[in-house]
Formats: structure tokens, C-alpha cells, sequence
């Protein structure tokens, strides 16, 4: 389900559950806690083997590997909101007693940034930021008056400016870095400590305006919405969503990238670029850059489309100066990331076809609407693996309760393996040397 469908679900629900909840629990809420409940991850990582960049496991029949290799010549591993924590217990119980199915797609959580690179072999990591200029948009979580507690967190680092790291505001907050600086710095440290390893790219969602969807909704949700916003403000607790993107939150974002990374340490799009007039040509017809050129860096991409991406690239439509590369479309100026999620149906062509003529694909595994309607599986799964997408994004790169995991297939402890589509030198998929571990 898109986000902004799920979110205003969530928030109608939120908001008629607060009516309820301010005007049966009055007085009860006086005390701010600041301990969130401890986490712990059902989960274990002590079977995966410790991270190797090293691509000799592909036993592909040419010397120097890294230098006849392109990056886009891979696949790779990918968490999709990699920062995640599911809610704590009490709300997850409460959201289950509203709705199941949402509840279902809040149920899993990811390891640490750090975890996932060294044990889990995880090159793609995804991350959700909020806007709030001024600091402390986000500081009151109103999800918590569900549970009759004080929504103000206390926290210092939600009172800062700066752009947020979350999932949902008020509902579904838990996270392992609360700011983007947080999880940038994440990456940087790993990546410092492990300057040889392949690539990591960090697709990054700026979370938008939602006044114009909630305008459209039917009256009586609206009146919902409206009279939980009014009675929580009524007792100081201020429900606040994200506001409306604006061109100056685009240089904010370069710049809070900038501010933890170098440039020397990023692949930027004029990197790629380099002469050519535009960046479509540059990718069609130079390619991307080397894994030896690669080792050690950190490449951003913009997840957003539309009104936000179109914001990214005013003044800049082939992202000169710009840190992320952003999804667009084929053959635009800007066009070297393509974002399709689902593998499926029409798109398992259109994927082969922006594979073979150089683009960077996104795929996901599995998503929130296979857990909501009870259907995760190996379809799904297998036909993203078999795709040749770059970026295979997954909730599950560990074995879950859902009986479900996503791994490289003949690469599970790797990370990466040779591109279906688009192999390296020396890997043929149809009859590939050991290592090669075409999709099955």
C-alpha cells in the first residue's frame, strides 16, 4: 500500500482512539518516560559468517576482477527501513485490537546499521527522514496516550533541527538512530573501519505533506481526524505531521549528508557523469564506475518520485552539484536510478530492459501488503532475485516467525553476487563457473 494511504489509515484510527483516550483517562498521563521498553531482537546472527568483500568466491575466469568488474554488474543484498524497531509490546497490542492487518505490517525489526553490514552482509540500506526546521516538531509521540502515558519523550536530540529518522510519527517512532546525522554516522564509522568493502548505498525517503490527502478523505474522516487533533491539543499535545516539502529542504538534505561524509568518500552523480552532458548518457554510454574505483564508498539515492524529486532536481536536471541520485525515468537528463518495487507481472521486463542498458534497479523481496493479507512467500522473492535488479530490498535477511527469509541465493554469507542480467566478465549464466550463482 503506498505510504500515504497506510498513513492516513493510521492517523484516523490514532485520532479516534485518542478521543477515547483523553476522555477516559484525564489526569493519568503526568508522567514523562523517557525509557522506551528494552529491545531485544528474536532474531539471531550467529550463524552468518563475518563480512568479505573479497570477490574471489565468484571464481570468475579473468584477472583483476575488481578492475573489469562494474558496480552495476552485481547484486546485492538490501534491508528496506534498515533503522527499524517494531512498536513497543502494549501499543502493538492495541493496534492489533484496530486493525490486524496494519498491526501485521508492523512486525519485524532490523539489527543495528553496523550488524546488518558485518554479519548480515547488507549493502542497501534505506532510510526515512522528516523535516522539522525548527527542532522539536516530533518531541510529543501522541500514539502513547493509546496507553494512557505522557507523549512528550523528553528527548533532547527530537528538540534539535534537523531532519528526523522514523517510520510514522506518533505511531510507529521506534527507531535505532532518532535523527538522520544518527544513521549517517552509522555508515560513516563502518565504513571506515572496513574502508575495502563493496559499495554501500543508502536510498534515502523524504516523508511529505499530507494536509492535501487529508482535504480529499470523506467528511466523517476528516471530522475524526480534526476532533482527536482538537481534544489533544486541548490538553497540550501537539499532533504534529510533516509539512510541506520546500525547495530549501533539498539543500538541507545535501547538506546534512555533507556534513558527516566528505565528498571523497561519496559517488556523487558528477562523478558519474564526468564529461558527458548529461548523466543518462554517461550511464548509457561510459557505465558506472569500477568496484576497485568503488571499494570504501557510500552512494545516496533519492527513493522519492514525483513532487519531491521534480523539487531535487529544479535548477539542476542533470543533479550537477547534487549529492543523491534520484529515481527517473528512462533516458531523462537525471535518469541512472530506477526505483520498481514490485518484480512482478509487467515490471519483471521492464527491469530486464533498464538492466541491460546500464541502469541502477531497485527491487523489494516482500513488503507490508504480503504480511497484511497473510501471503509472504518465495514468489515474490524469487522472481525479484531473478529479475537482475541491483538492490534487492528485504524486511527479512534473518529467519522470522513468518517462516520466511531473503538471502543472495548461492551467495547467502556474500555480499553480492554476479548480476542474472548483466554478469561481469567471465560469469556466463548459462553456464557459470562456481560462484557465479545466476537467479534460480
Amino acid at each position: 500500500m503506498p505510504l500515504k494511504k497506510n498513513l492516513l489509515r493510521i492517523i484516523c484510527l490514532l485520532a479516534f482512539f485518542t478521543i477515547i483516550s483523553l476522555t477516559a483517562a484525564t489526569g493519568s498521563v503526568s508522567q514523562i518516560e523517557k525509557d522506551e521498553e528494552t529491545f531485544t531482537n528474536p532474531c539471531t546472527t550467529e550463524n552468518f559468517n563475518p563480512h568479505t568483500d573479497n570477490l574471489d568466491y565468484l571464481n570468475l575466469d579473468v584477472d583483476d576482477v575488481d578492475g573489469k568488474t562494474r558496480i552495476n554488474q552485481l547484486q546485492y543484498l538490501g534491508t528496506h527501513n534498515s533503522y527499524y524497531i517494531q512498536p513497543e509490546n502494549a501499543l502493538l497490542n492495541r493496534l492489533r485490537f484496530i486493525s490486524p492487518a496494519i498491526a501485521r505490517e508492523f512486525e519485524y525489526t532490523h539489527e543495528p546499521l553496523d550488524v546488518q553490514f558485518s554479519n548480515q552482509q547488507i549493502r542497501q540500506v534505506e532510510l526515512d527522514i522528516f523535516v522539522d526546521r525548527e527542532g522539536g516538531r516530533y518531541a510529543h509521540r501522541a500514539g502513547k496516550l493509546l496507553l494512557t502515558r505522557n507523549p512528550y519523550t523528553g528527548i533532547p536530540e527530537l528538540e534539535e533541527p534537523g531532519y528526523k529518522l522514523m517510520h510514522i510519527p506518533h505511531i510507529d517512532y521506534r527507531t535505532h538512530y532518532l535523527t538522520f546525522i544518527e544513521g549517517l554516522e552509522a555508515v560513516k564509522d563502518w565504513s571506515e573501519d572496513n574502508p575495502d568493502h563493496l559499495p554501500i548505498f543508502v536510498l534515502v525517503e523524504l516523508k511529505g505533506d499530507l494536509s492535501g490527502e487529508i482535504e480529499a478523505l470523506p467528511l466523517p474522516l476528516q471530522f475524526i481526524i480534526n476532533a482527536g487533533r482538537f481534544l489533544a491539543d486541548l490538553v497540550g499535545v501537539p499532533v504534529n505531521l510533516p509539512p510541506p516539502t520546500e525547495p530549501r529542504d533539498m539543500d538541507d538534505l545535501d547538506e546534512e549528508i555533507l556534513s558527516v561524509f566528505h565528498e571523497d568518500h561519496i559517488i556523487t552523480p558528477d562523478d558519474v557523469r564526468g564529461e558527458y552532458e548529461t548523466l543518462n548518457e554517461a550511464v548509457r554510454e561510459k557505465g558506472w564506475p569500477t568496484v576497485e574505483e568503488a571499494r570504501g564508498k557510500v552512494m545516496f539515492l533519492l527513493d522519492n518520485e514525483c513532487k519531491i524529486r521534480d523539487l531535487y532536481l529544479e535548477d539542476n536536471p542533470t543533479l550537477e552539484g547534487r549529492i543523491l541520485f534520484t529515481s527517473s525515468k528512462p533516458d531523462k537528463p537525471s535518469a541512472g536510478f530506477i526505483k520498481l518495487n514490485d518484480p512482478r507481472e509487467e515490471n519483471k521486463e521492464k527491469i530486464r530492459e533498464y538492466v541491460e542498458k546500464g541502469y541502477l534497479i531497485r527491487t523489494r523481496a516482500d513488503g507490508g501488503e504480503e504480511r497484511r493479507e497473510r501471503e509472504i512467500g518465495a514468489e515474490r522473492r524469487n522472481a525479484a532475485f531473478q529479475s537482475g535488479a541491483h538492490f534487492i530490498s528485504t524486511d527479512f535477511p534473518e529467519p522470522s516467525d513468518w517462516g520466511y527469509i531473503a538471502r543472495l541465493p548461492g551467495a547467502e554469507d556474500k555480499p553480492a553476487r554476479c548480476n542474472p542480467v548483466n554478469p561481469p566478465p567471465g560469469c556466463d549464466p548459462e553456464n557459470p563457473p562456481s560462484g557465479c550463482n545466476p537467479a534460480r
